[in-house]
């Protein structure tokens, strides 16, 4: 997979229906010539990290990457933008991730009339990948749906929903719509298996 697709799953995996509307990524050019990549880090598992790294070695081979103040800055060359986006991608997220941060996920039930959603908690493991360390029983405190239509019967059914996750599964994201607006939840398959 490309840099460019691989950041875009990551950022997508930190819209929550709040994160986005304050922070972001930003991809500039610099007049000596070069490119400018900054990434808020702030309500992600990289909040807390501090870390510098550059390697000059002429005026068309720099970088300088700094992650501080919740922001991944990086500089480099008119030639390495690939390489400043896969230097986050690879080696700060991985390796700097904190291991006690927790996303809040949506977790899908299955067998019911609509798409619905539990409440769980999962850590990061790269871009795309994500650990479930915990999940809701499902109950009428706790699920979510695409609609309010119909939640007399589905919320009274719930014991019908079908839960086909377990803690320490590795798992993919999607956005989902709920009624409550757009959260990030796992991929839901139509098979039996997960």
């Amino acid at each position: 997979m490309e840099p460019l697709e691989r950041l875009q799953i990551w950022y997508k995996n930190q819209c929550d229906g709040d994160w986005e509307h304050d922070f972001g990524i930003k991809v500039e050019t610099l007049d000596n010539p070069g490119w400018s990549l900054t990434i808020d880090l702030q309500s992600t598992s990289l909040q807390s990290v501090e870390f510098e790294d550059q390697k000059e070695i002429s005026e068309f081979d720099w970088y300088h990457v700094r992650v501080k103040d919740w922001k991944y800055v990086a500089y480099g060359d008119p030639s390495k933008l690939n390489f400043l986006i896969t230097y986050f991608l690879d080696r700060i997220i991985p390796k700097h991730s904190d291991p006690n941060f927790e996303y809040e996920i949506l977790v899908p039930l299955y067998g019911g009339p609509l798409d619905v959603w539990t409440m769980g908690h999962a850590r990061i493991k790269n871009e795309n990948e994500f650990e479930l360390i915990k999940i809701e029983s499902p109950d009428s405190k706790t699920m979510l749906s695409t609609t309010l239509d119909s939640v007399e019967t589905w919320i009274k059914d719930f014991e019908k929903f079908e839960l086909r996750h377990k803690k320490g599964d590795i798992v993919e994201t999607e956005l989902v719509e709920t009624f409550q607006g757009t959260r990030l939840g796992i991929k839901k398959t139509n098979s039996n298996n997960v």
